[in-house]
């Protein structure tokens, strides 16, 4: 999930825009539907203070041509923010990245000599990366509102511990 973090706070920095089909969740999950809702359809494979990563039973680990290795679906603060997809080998990232292209439109790609795109929009944010010749790629699908909500969560609790740290001692305790 930390590739899936990096790659969603790396959306976060580019230029939104509108594209085609723009998603409200994945597979019929909505951004922000909760956990609790739905929770006999997951099964907890790791979880840390806010966020939770869930694989759903059952799931069909095709996007188009693609076979997929993985779907992991994140839920921050038990709402649903984003799905990390993944595929390995055997042409399965260059027919994602086809995919994407019909479904989403033509994506950012700040660094052409790296195979990484973007998709921001106005509700959603999309990465796709990569590595040479599409073997393996890990793609994030994620909720704009939640992900926003969640950088600015992060940003809070890092000026609260450099607040700590800069904080002058208080005088009147001694040891």
């Amino acid at each position: 999930m930390k590739f899936a973090a990096a790659s969603v706070t790396a959306l976060l920095v580019s230029t939104a825009h509108a594209f085609p089909n723009e998603p409200t969740g994945f597979r019929g999950l909505e951004w922000g539907d909760t956990i609790a809702a739905r929770g006999d359809e997951f099964v907890l494979r790791q979880s840390s203070r806010d966020t939770q990563l869930f694989t759903r039973k059952g799931d069909k680990l095709a996007i188009g041509e693609a076979a997929l290795s993985d779907i992991s679906y994140a839920f921050y603060r038990g709402r649903f923010h984003a799905a990390a997809i993944k595929t390995q080998g055997g042409g399965n990232g260059k027919a994602l990245f086809d995919a994407f292209l019909t479904q989403y439109g033509n994506a950012a790609t700040p660094n052409r000599s790296a195979n990484r795109y973007y998709w921001g929009g106005a509700t959603a944010l999309i990465s796709l990366d990569c590595m040479p010749d599409y073997l393996n790629c890990m793609a994030v699908i994620a909720s704009k509102r939640i992900a926003d909500e969640r950088r600015a969560d992060e940003n809070a609790a890092a000026d609260r511990a450099k607040g700590d740290v800069q904080r002058k001692p208080d005088s009147s305790v001694r040891n």
